[in-house]
């Protein structure tokens, strides 16, 4: 989302220097920059509200005047004093909605004092260095000081907004001796990456005046849209083991959720004792299935706002028991709320039609809000010359691998596919089987919620057993 200015409290100015505070009501969720002129280095200065923490960021110094910034995002509102220690001769915040969590881009703080001018230029006033803009989009965020008309009751009028780029001007409420203004803040929002200037200009000659300009970029908030983003899958293929390991092959985003689907067999009183991955530990067992008339179990397994997996790091399953069967397809789910599962189930068919969408999964509620529905059958019997199901009406096939994958006398014999909902309510997934000879189906659905839409359950729930597993959604 576009960031946006929401509005700034009554500065504190003093050209003799004194205690400064603000008074104002921030919004929780927002971003608050503040900016001082001081007597000290803003470092050794503390900036508190008694809630907030605030981040210093840098500062110029032109003689023993020092032009600080400090940034912090709101997790406590309301009514708050915002309070500086030493001497300021200037104190100002501005407040802003849309923009990331932990917004700063590292190292984009830039500065630099100017003095004895002598010229009108409508670009002059800028920083040693560019800001380098390294996320985006992001906010450019600018200000320019005349400290001269500042601290000394100058008349000078402030700086211009530059004309460089379409900056937007923002107040800064420090007046000089003419209750004028001697400060200008701006912001740009920038939609790609790398060096970007931010520029002010003189309306007089200024040419005993001293300017100290600082530029910063900030991080828009961003919701990764709600998709299946990879997948990984390993199967024993003939080799009897206690566990099967596999891999992503790109690093999990970190806050993104897991879903996995194993399978194994009850021969020789096999079971399956647990998934877990080698950053995050255990994960959370969901619903289990045992096919009696083809000695097939099956588990899905599920962790949410997992921290980052690498290439490096393995996703594990362990069974009670040695066997040749074992394995398992994972698929990272990005975009989901920290809290991102609506709702869960598995179901088993024995089917003799090739009619399209006969598999049916068990029918889940998943209310209302932005949801993303992943779902894997698996052909337990193998009896039709082509084993693995195919997708569903309006279900589109899992990123690589989608299908091909457990291979069970070297035939493929699983399909995974996914759907995005709004407002989905009671949903199931559907998939063909490959065939019109009887079969055993055994399908998994689990629907996941968006960041920016939240899970909110229907008026009702429905409750079934599904081989000796209670399951409600």
């Amino acid at each position: 989302m576009a960031y946006a200015f929401v509005g700034s409290p009554t500065a504190f100015y003093s050209s003799g220097g004194a205690s400064a505070s603000l008074s104002y009501s921030p919004t929780v969720g927002n971003t608050l920059l503040v900016a001082a002129v001081t007597n000290g280095a803003g470092s050794g200065l503390t900036l508190s509200d008694g809630s907030n923490t605030y981040n210093y960021l840098g500062t110029v110094q032109i003689g023993g005047i020092y032009t600080s910034l400090w940034w912090a995002n709101v997790t406590t509102g309301g009514s708050l004093t915002i309070s500086l220690s030493g001497t300021s001769y200037g104190l100002q915040a501005w407040q802003y909605s849309g923009l990331a969590t932990s917004a700063y881009i590292a190292s984009s703080f830039q500065s630099q004092g100017q003095g004895g001018l002598g010229v009108v230029n409508a670009n002059i006033l800028t920083t040693t260095s560019n800001p380098n803009v390294t996320t985006a989009p992001a906010m450019l965020w600018g200000l320019s000081v005349d400290i001269s008309a500042l601290t000394s009751a100058g008349t000078a009028p402030a700086p211009n907004v530059g004309t460089g780029s379409a900056y937007t001007g923002r107040t800064v409420g420090w007046l000089g001796g003419s209750s004028q203004q001697v400060a200008q803040a701006e912001d740009i929002r920038e939609t790609s990456t790398g060096t970007a200037a931010i520029t002010f200009g003189t309306s007089n000659n200024n040419q005993y005046d001293n300017f100290a300009t600082i530029a910063v970029a900030f991080a828009e908030y961003f919701v990764l849209p709600l998709a299946v983003r990879q997948a990984c899958v390993v199967n024993s293929a003939g080799t009897a083991v206690f566990s099967e390991t596999a891999y992503f092959a790109e690093a999990t985003l970190a806050g993104s959720t897991i879903f996995v689907v194993a399978k194994g067999s009850t021969l020789g009183g096999n079971a399956f004792t647990g998934f877990s991955d080698a950053v995050n530990g255990a994960y959370t067992s969901l619903d289990f299935i045992k096919d009696t008339s083809a000695f097939g179990i099956f588990q899905s397994y599920m962790l949410q706002n997992a921290a980052s997996i690498g290439t490096a790091n393995g996703l594990t399953i362990s069974a009670s028991a040695s066997e040749a069967g074992l394995g398992f397809v994972a698929y990272e789910i990005q975009g989901a709320s920290a809290s991102s599962l609506a709702a869960h189930a598995a179901g088993l068919q024995t089917l003799a039609t090739g009619a399209a969408n006969a598999i049916i999964s068990p029918t889940v509620q998943a209310g209302i809000g932005s949801a993303l529905a992943v779902a894997v059958s698996i052909n337990d019997t193998q009896q039709n010359t082509t084993y693995e199901p195919a997708v569903g009406t309006g279900f589109t096939i899992c990123p690589s691998p989608g299908a091909n994958f457990w291979l069970d006398n070297a035939i493929d014999i699983a399909t995974g596919e996914y759907q995005l909902y709004t407002n989905p309510g009671g949903i199931a997934a559907t998939f063909t089987p490959p065939g019109a000879t009887s079969d055993d189906y055994v399908t998994f659905i689990a629907v996941f919620n968006s960041i920016g839409g939240a899970f909110v359950p229907p008026f009702t729930a429905t409750q079934f057993f599904v081989n000796d597993q209670y399951i409600q959604s």
